[in-house]
Parts: C-alpha cells; sequence; structure tokens
C-alpha cells in the first residue's frame, strides 16, 4: 500500500537525457511500470518541454526540434521544413482550448493555433509578439491570455492585443496571472499587483515607497481571498490595498515564491523553506523533508493522496 503523505520530487527540467514517458491511464496497477521513447523510436530530440492529451486521445509534445503528434505507435513531427507556417522549430509551450484548437507557443517566434489539420501563425505582424512566452491562460468567457517577455497579450477570438497598456517597462516584466471568481484579472509583475476588470486598469503596490518590490505570485484562495507573493513577503488584499497580516510575519525574511494550494493543504514556498497555513497561523515543514534552496513551480496530487512538488534543482 502506498503511504499517504507529502513527497519531494524534484525534476531536473531540459536536460538532455530526458525522454517521454507514458503510464498506463485506463487501469491502475500494483507496480509501477513505464515504458521510455527516445531519438531511436521517432522522437526528434530526446529533449521534451510539454506534453498534453487531445480529446481523440493524441499526445502533443513540444520539443525544440519541433511538435510531435504521437498515437500510441507513430511519432508525426512537424516541423519548419514541412510545415510552412512553423517559423522555426523550437516548440516550448502546449495549451489545447476546447472547441477552437491547439495553441502551440515557439521560442521566440509566436504562437501557432492549431486547427483540424490548419496551422496559422502569430507573431509581430498580427499584433503579436516574436517574445518568448512563459505562460498560457484561457480565461472563463474563451480568452487567451500570453504572458511573454514584453509584456501580456490577448486573443479575444479574432485579434491579438495587449491586455493592458504601460508606460512601465517593469509593468510589462510578468511573473503570473489568475482569473479571479469574479471573472476579473489579476496579474503579478515586478511593478505592483495589477487588477483587470472589464477594461479599468489599477495597479496596487505594498507601500508608496516600495512601488519596483517584485510581485512574483498571486494567488485566489478557496475563501475568495487574493494574495500577492512577492520579494518582501507575503501580502493580501483587503478593500483596495495589499495588507501584511501579523501570522504572515515568518514570510518577511525571504521572498516568497509561490503560493500552492488544494482541497487538503494550503502552502507558502519560500526561498527559506516551505510553510503550511494553519489558520490562525503558518507552520513551518521540517527542512529534512525538502531542499530549502529549491524552486518548485509544479504540483500535483495524485489519485494516492500524495502531493508532488516538482522543482528545477536536480533529485
Amino acid at each position: 500500500m502506498v503511504r499517504k503523505g507529502i513527497l519531494f520530487f524534484l525534476l531536473l527540467l531540459f536536460v538532455e537525457s530526458a525522454s517521454a514517458f507514458q503510464l498506463p491511464l485506463l487501469q491502475r496497477l500494483d507496480t509501477l511500470t513505464h515504458r521510455s521513447w527516445t531519438l531511436e523510436d521517432g522522437l526528434p530530440v530526446n529533449t521534451v518541454n510539454s506534453i498534453t492529451q487531445d480529446s481523440l486521445g493524441f499526445l502533443w509534445i513540444t520539443t525544440y526540434d519541433g511538435l510531435v503528434r504521437f498515437d500510441g505507435i507513430d511519432f508525426k513531427v512537424f516541423n519548419y521544413s514541412n510545415t510552412p507556417s512553423m517559423p522555426h522549430n523550437r516548440a516550448t509551450l502546449i495549451h489545447i482550448q476546447d472547441g477552437i484548437g491547439i495553441w502551440v507557443a515557439l521560442e521566440y517566434g509566436g504562437v501557432i493555433l492549431i486547427q483540424d489539420d490548419t496551422f496559422t501563425h502569430f507573431g509581430d505582424k498580427n499584433g503579436f509578439t516574436s517574445s518568448d512566452i512563459t505562460k498560457i491562460m484561457e480565461s472563463s468567457d474563451g480568452r487567451m491570455f500570453f504572458i511573454t517577455h514584453s509584456g501580456l497579450f490577448v486573443y479575444n477570438g479574432t485579434q491579438f492585443s495587449r491586455a493592458f497598456e504601460t508606460e512601465i517597462a517593469r509593468q510589462n516584466q510578468i511573473h503570473d496571472i489568475i482569473e479571479a471568481d469574479d471573472q476579473t484579472i489579476w496579474i503579478s509583475t515586478n511593478h505592483g499587483l495589477i487588477h483587470l476588470d472589464q477594461g479599468k486598469v489599477t495597479s496596487y503596490f505594498i507601500s508608496a515607497e516600495q512601488k519596483d518590490v517584485r510581485m512574483l505570485d498571486v494567488h485566489q484562495t478557496s475563501d475568495g481571498a487574493i494574495l500577492a507573493a512577492t520579494e518582501a513577503g507575503l501580502f493580501k488584499w483587503i478593500d483596495g490595498e495589499l495588507h501584511s497580516l501579523p501570522k504572515y510575519a515568518p514570510l518577511s525574511d525571504a521572498p516568497v515564491l509561490n503560493v500552492y494550494e488544494d482541497d487538503q493543504i494550503l502552502l507558502y514556498l519560500t526561498q527559506g523553506g516551505t510553510y503550511q497555513d494553519k489558520g490562525s497561523r503558518i507552520e513551518k515543514l521540517p527542512d529534512y523533508a525538502l531542499r530549502t534552496q529549491e524552486t518548485y513551480h509544479h504540483f500535483l496530487r495524485d489519485q494516492d493522496e500524495t502531493l508532488w512538488l516538482v522543482g528545477d534543482g536536480g533529485t
């Protein structure tokens, strides 16, 4: 029997020896089995950047040598040489938008939208950008948001535009984006926490003297609170202002990098350790349970109730 608890799994991303792995999904097995696929099996390279599955069961895989579709037997590679709409082969992120198509981010080359067998490229000439894309988010009304090194862009179904206009360069240096329960958008930047509400753009800072404190993450808790994880600690948005609550005092010594929550736990991940929210207080998890200098950026609660934290510092 698998013991329930919290396991910390550190994954070295984008390493040369990385391969694509497929685990049986149709039934649970008593023993963990896997099969790996590499160059010899049809992958263009052994480095896999992201992977997803469409409604037909195909696996879509992004690599630095093209986009790959896998049917369980054969790999079909889409690249610059056989797909004219692709300006180059370096595919990074992927997102399936139900009823619309598959979005594929390219490294410094815009984005591709795949609809049936049609590939459409969007870049500088389409109101978008050729800057690198770091995150893709789909809103509840079907808009697509793209965090890039040139700011935040949105696709409304017909065209791209900037999600908000700013003359402050640091507000185009964006770390995270969420859609709140009220369908408004919150954005963490290097110059404040930005709120988009039906065309109205509002910036919030921890103080008038600290406008350049980096907002590293934004999170809405299960009870509706908006939290800003910053390099100066954790802050809660209350009545139009960011407040540092007394219970957040232990988080003020190191940047708060991420906030994670599921129906069992609320965690604050900092450069000085990982803390659990206990309601009236927060409590640091034992240092022996994790790497204190690790940066975690992906989280998964599996069917055995084990929480996996994925970082980029190796295993």
